[in-house]
Order: structure tokens, then sequence, then C-alpha cells
């Protein structure tokens, strides 16, 4: 986890994000991180960027749908994160005070999946 301000675009992060990938790894992400940069970074470790081309690609890359398609697991838990008040607005000032919220929010999202399981 990486916490910026809230006008910094995701994809200037990836590299911070992305350096200490396993070798073979495979990175999902939605076409905004279709980046030569971000492309480059995931093939050195001979890793797989499973990234849409972006519309204004002059060279398509080969995109394995089914595996870009469990993106979408990712995506509803954030979309879960962002019920919480305090973490859609920011309602914390003090990065630490916010980043401390993260894995309570997270342990109650992960018991109340466990308990529907159960039912």
């Amino acid at each position: 986890m990486h916490l910026t301000p809230g006008q910094v675009a995701d994809c200037t992060q990836a590299k911070t994000l992305l350096a200490d990938m396993p070798e073979g790894v495979r990175v999902i992400a939605d076409k905004a991180h279709d980046t030569n940069d971000i492309i480059s970074q995931v093939e050195d470790v001979k890793g797989v960027a499973v990234i849409p081309s972006k519309s204004n690609r002059k060279v398509r890359r080969d995109l394995d749908r089914d595996l870009y398609g469990t993106r979408n697991i990712v995506e509803r838990f954030l979309g879960r994160l962002k019920e919480y008040r305090r973490v859609a607005t920011s309602y914390e000032k003090r990065a630490r005070n916010y980043l401390s919220t993260l894995p309570l929010i997270v342990t109650r999202l992960l018991l109340r999946e466990m308990a529907k399981a159960v039912n």
C-alpha cells in the first residue's frame, strides 16, 4: 500500500509499487496503466502485463481476457472499502490515522464475507 495525495495519478505510482515484484509475475491493470514504463518494468522481471492496449497504441499487445476478467474481484473490494465514509472522503487528515483505519475496515469486510460463507 502506498498513500499519495488525491490529485496524483495512479500510473505515476506503479514504479514504486512494482519495485519488488517476484520473477514471472502477472500484473493485471486497466488501460490507464498501459504505459511503456510499466510494461517494460514488468517484462524486466520476465513477467506478463495483462493490461489492455490504449486505443492510440500503434502495436497492440495480446490480452488474456479470462485473466483480465478476474480484475473485477479487486475492483468490487475497493468499491466496498469506499462504502466507509472515513476511507471515501479521507476523513482522517493525518496519513498515520488514515492508514490505521484501513486494516480495521478490511478485517471487518473479510469477517463479513466469512460469515456469509458459513451460512
